[in-house]
Protein backbone atom coordinates (compact mmCIF):
# COMPACT_ATOMS: atom_id res chain seq x y z
CA UNK A 1 0.00 0.00 0.00
CA UNK A 2 1.45 3.15 -0.82
CA UNK A 3 2.61 5.82 1.93
CA UNK A 4 0.56 8.97 2.19
CA UNK A 5 2.09 11.79 3.63
CA UNK A 6 -0.52 14.55 3.76
CA UNK A 7 0.81 18.61 3.10
CA UNK A 8 4.45 16.56 1.93
CA UNK A 9 2.44 14.81 -0.89
CA UNK A 10 1.30 10.78 -1.73
CA UNK A 11 4.46 8.80 -1.71
CA UNK A 12 4.19 5.96 -3.96
CA UNK A 13 6.29 3.32 -1.94
CA UNK A 14 5.84 1.94 1.06
CA UNK A 15 9.89 1.81 1.77
CA UNK A 16 12.18 3.82 -0.50
CA UNK A 17 15.32 1.87 0.31
CA UNK A 18 13.41 -0.89 0.21
CA UNK A 19 12.25 -0.32 -3.21
CA UNK A 20 16.14 0.66 -4.36
CA UNK A 21 17.23 -2.42 -3.39
CA UNK A 22 14.74 -4.20 -5.92
CA UNK A 23 15.44 -1.41 -8.12
CA UNK A 24 19.45 -1.71 -8.00
CA UNK A 25 18.94 -6.26 -7.67
CA UNK A 26 20.31 -6.46 -11.33
CA UNK A 27 23.22 -5.06 -10.96
CA UNK A 28 26.97 -6.83 -10.18
CA UNK A 29 27.58 -4.28 -7.13
CA UNK A 30 26.99 -5.88 -4.03
CA UNK A 31 23.64 -4.99 -2.07
CA UNK A 32 25.57 -3.88 1.01
CA UNK A 33 26.64 -0.95 -1.31
CA UNK A 34 23.44 -0.47 -2.84
CA UNK A 35 22.06 0.31 0.75
CA UNK A 36 24.83 2.59 1.74
CA UNK A 37 24.73 4.39 -1.11
CA UNK A 38 20.89 4.82 -0.95
CA UNK A 39 21.13 5.88 2.82
CA UNK A 40 23.87 8.32 1.37
CA UNK A 41 21.10 10.02 -1.19
CA UNK A 42 18.22 9.66 1.88
CA UNK A 43 20.53 12.10 3.75
CA UNK A 44 21.60 13.95 0.74
CA UNK A 45 18.26 15.08 0.11
CA UNK A 46 17.18 15.72 3.40
CA UNK A 47 20.67 18.41 3.48
CA UNK A 48 20.50 20.85 6.54
CA UNK A 49 16.71 21.15 6.90
CA UNK A 50 15.89 17.90 9.65
CA UNK A 51 17.58 17.21 12.62
CA UNK A 52 17.85 16.17 16.21
CA UNK A 53 18.79 17.67 19.41
CA UNK A 54 21.00 16.64 21.36
CA UNK A 55 21.14 18.97 23.94
CA UNK A 56 24.05 21.16 23.88
CA UNK A 57 24.61 20.34 19.87
CA UNK A 58 22.15 19.45 16.99
CA UNK A 59 22.99 16.36 14.87
CA UNK A 60 21.91 16.69 11.23
CA UNK A 61 21.71 13.35 8.72
CA UNK A 62 24.78 13.78 6.86
CA UNK A 63 27.14 10.94 6.40
CA UNK A 64 30.37 10.20 4.94
CA UNK A 65 30.48 6.53 3.81
CA UNK A 66 33.59 4.94 1.75
CA UNK A 67 33.05 1.76 -0.54
CA UNK A 68 36.07 -0.35 0.02
CA UNK A 69 36.96 -2.91 -2.81
CA UNK A 70 39.20 -3.84 -5.00
CA UNK A 71 39.38 -2.00 -8.78
CA UNK A 72 37.22 -3.32 -11.38
CA UNK A 73 35.87 -5.91 -9.07
CA UNK A 74 32.90 -4.74 -7.04
CA UNK A 75 31.26 -1.92 -8.87
CA UNK A 76 32.27 0.69 -6.52
CA UNK A 77 31.53 3.44 -8.87
CA UNK A 78 28.85 1.75 -10.57
CA UNK A 79 26.72 1.55 -7.50
CA UNK A 80 27.59 5.35 -6.67
CA UNK A 81 26.80 6.35 -10.37
CA UNK A 82 22.78 4.65 -10.12
CA UNK A 83 21.66 6.11 -6.69
CA UNK A 84 23.15 9.55 -7.50
CA UNK A 85 21.56 9.66 -11.05
CA UNK A 86 18.36 9.21 -9.32
CA UNK A 87 19.66 11.82 -6.38
CA UNK A 88 20.70 14.19 -9.93
CA UNK A 89 17.51 13.49 -11.99
CA UNK A 90 15.51 14.81 -8.37
CA UNK A 91 17.29 17.77 -7.22
CA UNK A 92 17.92 18.90 -10.94
CA UNK A 93 19.92 22.37 -10.31
CA UNK A 94 19.18 22.81 -6.72
CA UNK A 95 22.46 21.51 -4.71
CA UNK A 96 26.13 21.77 -5.46
CA UNK A 97 27.32 18.84 -6.36
CA UNK A 98 31.13 18.14 -6.49
CA UNK A 99 33.02 15.19 -8.19
CA UNK A 100 36.10 16.27 -9.45
CA UNK A 101 39.63 16.98 -7.75
CA UNK A 102 38.98 20.22 -6.15
CA UNK A 103 41.37 22.47 -4.13
CA UNK A 104 39.96 23.64 -0.71
CA UNK A 105 39.84 27.34 -1.28
CA UNK A 106 37.58 25.90 -4.51
CA UNK A 107 35.38 23.93 -2.16
CA UNK A 108 35.19 26.66 -0.14
CA UNK A 109 33.69 28.91 -2.87
CA UNK A 110 31.50 26.61 -4.68
CA UNK A 111 29.85 25.34 -0.83
CA UNK A 112 29.33 29.68 -0.64
CA UNK A 113 27.46 29.89 -3.49
CA UNK A 114 25.05 27.37 -2.41
CA UNK A 115 24.62 30.21 0.18
CA UNK A 116 23.39 32.57 -1.75
CA UNK A 117 20.91 30.23 -3.15
CA UNK A 118 19.67 28.29 -0.94
CA UNK A 119 20.62 29.80 2.26
CA UNK A 120 22.81 26.68 3.49
CA UNK A 121 27.12 26.74 2.53
CA UNK A 122 27.48 23.30 1.69
CA UNK A 123 26.74 20.51 -1.00
CA UNK A 124 27.36 16.67 -1.36
CA UNK A 125 30.59 14.96 -2.38
CA UNK A 126 30.43 12.14 -5.00
CA UNK A 127 33.77 10.51 -5.68
CA UNK A 128 34.01 7.25 -7.05
CA UNK A 129 37.93 7.63 -6.27
CA UNK A 130 38.70 9.11 -2.91
CA UNK A 131 42.34 9.51 -4.06
CA UNK A 132 41.83 11.11 -6.52
CA UNK A 133 39.31 13.57 -4.72
CA UNK A 134 41.80 14.60 -2.10
CA UNK A 135 44.70 15.12 -4.22
CA UNK A 136 48.23 15.26 -3.40
CA UNK A 137 49.90 15.00 0.34
CA UNK A 138 49.70 18.60 0.76
CA UNK A 139 46.39 18.99 -0.71
CA UNK A 140 45.12 16.30 0.71
CA UNK A 141 45.60 17.14 4.14
CA UNK A 142 43.78 20.57 4.10
CA UNK A 143 40.98 19.06 2.65
CA UNK A 144 40.78 16.40 5.20
CA UNK A 145 40.38 19.36 7.91
CA UNK A 146 38.04 20.90 6.22
CA UNK A 147 36.17 17.58 5.84
CA UNK A 148 36.20 16.99 9.64
CA UNK A 149 35.24 20.01 10.83
CA UNK A 150 32.51 20.24 8.48
CA UNK A 151 31.10 17.32 9.84
CA UNK A 152 29.33 18.45 12.42
CA UNK A 153 27.74 21.12 9.96
CA UNK A 154 28.97 24.39 12.33
CA UNK A 155 26.67 27.24 12.23
CA UNK A 156 29.67 29.27 11.16
CA UNK A 157 32.97 28.23 9.58
CA UNK A 158 36.01 30.67 8.50
CA UNK A 159 38.73 29.88 6.39
CA UNK A 160 41.89 32.50 6.10
CA UNK A 161 43.99 32.27 3.16
CA UNK A 162 46.96 34.27 1.23
CA UNK A 163 45.33 35.29 -1.90
CA UNK A 164 41.59 35.76 -0.97
CA UNK A 165 41.70 36.88 2.80
CA UNK A 166 38.95 35.51 5.04
CA UNK A 167 36.26 32.96 4.03
CA UNK A 168 33.18 32.93 5.55
CA UNK A 169 30.29 30.27 5.59
CA UNK A 170 27.27 29.75 7.30
CA UNK A 171 25.39 26.84 7.95
CA UNK A 172 27.40 24.35 6.55
CA UNK A 173 26.55 21.15 4.68
CA UNK A 174 28.55 18.21 3.86
CA UNK A 175 27.63 14.97 2.63
CA UNK A 176 29.99 12.66 1.14
CA UNK A 177 30.26 9.16 -0.78
CA UNK A 178 33.30 7.93 -2.14
CA UNK A 179 34.98 4.75 -3.12
CA UNK A 180 38.74 3.46 -2.75
CA UNK A 181 40.69 0.62 -2.48
CA UNK A 182 42.08 -1.13 0.60
CA UNK A 183 45.56 -0.71 -0.99
CA UNK A 184 45.25 3.63 -1.55
CA UNK A 185 44.02 3.18 2.33
CA UNK A 186 47.15 1.35 3.18
CA UNK A 187 49.49 3.67 1.41
CA UNK A 188 48.09 6.92 1.37
CA UNK A 189 46.07 7.70 4.42
CA UNK A 190 48.42 10.16 6.15
CA UNK A 191 48.62 8.97 9.80
CA UNK A 192 47.30 12.16 11.19
CA UNK A 193 43.97 11.50 9.19
CA UNK A 194 43.27 7.72 11.19
CA UNK A 195 41.58 7.79 14.83
CA UNK A 196 40.32 10.66 16.56
CA UNK A 197 40.47 12.85 12.61
CA UNK A 198 38.75 12.28 9.25
CA UNK A 199 38.84 8.53 9.25
CA UNK A 200 36.81 8.15 12.83
CA UNK A 201 33.68 10.01 10.89
CA UNK A 202 33.67 7.60 7.93
CA UNK A 203 31.87 4.66 7.51
CA UNK A 204 33.65 2.19 5.38
CA UNK A 205 32.17 -0.54 3.96
CA UNK A 206 34.31 -3.59 2.70
CA UNK A 207 32.91 -6.15 0.00
CA UNK A 208 35.91 -8.27 -1.53
CA UNK A 209 33.41 -9.97 -4.58
CA UNK A 210 30.63 -9.48 -6.66
CA UNK A 211 27.39 -11.47 -5.35
CA UNK A 212 26.23 -12.03 -9.08
CA UNK A 213 27.57 -12.15 -12.66
CA UNK A 214 25.56 -9.91 -15.03
CA UNK A 215 26.79 -10.30 -18.36
CA UNK A 216 24.39 -7.97 -19.90
CA UNK A 217 22.37 -6.50 -17.93
CA UNK A 218 19.28 -4.69 -18.49
CA UNK A 219 17.07 -2.06 -17.37
CA UNK A 220 13.92 -3.44 -17.81
CA UNK A 221 10.47 -1.38 -18.21
CA UNK A 222 9.31 -2.42 -14.79
CA UNK A 223 12.74 -1.18 -13.27
CA UNK A 224 12.40 2.04 -15.47
CA UNK A 225 8.78 2.78 -14.39
CA UNK A 226 10.46 2.08 -10.31
CA UNK A 227 13.12 4.59 -11.00
CA UNK A 228 10.23 6.91 -11.79
CA UNK A 229 8.60 5.97 -8.70
CA UNK A 230 11.76 6.44 -6.85
CA UNK A 231 12.50 9.90 -8.11
CA UNK A 232 8.52 10.82 -7.31
CA UNK A 233 9.02 9.87 -3.88
CA UNK A 234 12.52 11.50 -2.93
CA UNK A 235 11.10 14.88 -4.33
CA UNK A 236 8.70 14.25 -1.43
CA UNK A 237 11.56 14.01 0.94
CA UNK A 238 13.26 17.11 -0.25
CA UNK A 239 10.07 19.03 1.30
CA UNK A 240 10.63 17.97 4.57
CA UNK A 241 12.00 19.99 7.27
CA UNK A 242 11.92 20.05 10.83
CA UNK A 243 12.92 18.48 14.19
CA UNK A 244 13.44 14.56 14.49
CA UNK A 245 11.52 13.09 17.33
CA UNK A 246 12.22 10.00 18.82
CA UNK A 247 9.04 7.58 20.10
CA UNK A 248 9.33 6.61 23.85
CA UNK A 249 9.64 3.16 23.05
CA UNK A 250 12.92 4.46 20.87
CA UNK A 251 14.37 6.16 23.68
CA UNK A 252 14.05 3.39 25.88
CA UNK A 253 15.87 0.66 23.50
CA UNK A 254 18.77 3.70 23.15
CA UNK A 255 19.08 4.44 26.27
CA UNK A 256 19.14 1.20 27.25
CA UNK A 257 21.83 0.04 24.56
CA UNK A 258 24.51 3.31 25.38
CA UNK A 259 24.30 2.55 29.15
CA UNK A 260 24.40 -1.34 29.01
CA UNK A 261 25.71 -2.20 25.51
CA UNK A 262 28.02 0.73 24.08
CA UNK A 263 30.94 0.14 25.30
CA UNK A 264 33.54 1.78 23.14
CA UNK A 265 36.70 2.06 25.34
CA UNK A 266 36.57 -2.03 24.63
CA UNK A 267 37.63 -1.62 21.15
CA UNK A 268 40.65 -3.80 20.38
CA UNK A 269 42.73 -1.26 17.89
CA UNK A 270 43.56 2.76 19.35
CA UNK A 271 42.77 3.61 15.91
CA UNK A 272 39.02 3.02 16.26
CA UNK A 273 38.78 4.76 19.29
CA UNK A 274 37.17 7.78 17.43
CA UNK A 275 34.69 5.93 15.22
CA UNK A 276 33.47 3.94 18.29
CA UNK A 277 33.21 7.00 20.51
CA UNK A 278 31.10 8.65 18.00
CA UNK A 279 28.71 5.13 16.99
CA UNK A 280 25.91 6.38 19.15
CA UNK A 281 25.60 9.96 17.26
CA UNK A 282 26.45 7.96 13.68
CA UNK A 283 23.34 5.70 14.96
CA UNK A 284 20.91 8.37 15.19
CA UNK A 285 22.07 9.95 11.90
CA UNK A 286 21.48 6.58 9.80
CA UNK A 287 18.11 6.34 11.76
CA UNK A 288 16.91 9.60 10.44
CA UNK A 289 17.41 8.30 6.61
CA UNK A 290 16.14 5.16 7.88
CA UNK A 291 12.43 6.61 9.16
CA UNK A 292 12.10 8.96 6.35
CA UNK A 293 12.76 6.31 3.78
CA UNK A 294 9.26 5.11 5.16
CA UNK A 295 7.44 7.86 6.47
CA UNK A 296 7.37 11.96 5.88
CA UNK A 297 6.12 12.09 9.54
CA UNK A 298 10.39 13.04 11.38
CA UNK A 299 9.28 10.04 13.90
CA UNK A 300 12.16 7.80 14.26
CA UNK A 301 11.01 4.66 15.80
CA UNK A 302 12.98 1.70 17.80
CA UNK A 303 12.88 -0.26 14.49
CA UNK A 304 14.86 2.42 13.00
CA UNK A 305 17.49 2.39 16.02
CA UNK A 306 17.69 -1.78 15.48
CA UNK A 307 18.04 -1.25 12.08
CA UNK A 308 20.42 1.31 11.92
CA UNK A 309 23.05 -0.51 14.29
CA UNK A 310 22.62 -3.86 12.41
CA UNK A 311 23.85 -2.11 9.31
CA UNK A 312 26.67 -0.09 11.36
CA UNK A 313 27.51 -3.84 12.51
CA UNK A 314 28.09 -5.30 8.65
CA UNK A 315 31.06 -2.93 7.93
Amino acid sequence: MANGNGKHGKRFLDDWLTAYADYTQETESPSLFHFWVGTSVIASTLERRCWIHRGYYTLYPNLYIVLIGASARVRKTTAIGIGYEVFRETMKEDVVIVSQKVTPEALISLFVEGYKVKGVSGGVIVCDELGVFLGGQAKNMDLMQLLTKWYDCPKHFEYHTMMRGKEVMNFVYCNMIAGTTPQWLKDSMPPHAVGGGFTSRIIFVYQDKPEKLIAFPELTSEMAELKTKLIHDLKAIAKLSGQFRLTEKAKEWYEGWYTEVFKPETTPYASLDGYFGRKHDTLLKVAMSLAVSKSSSLVVDEIELKMALRALNKN
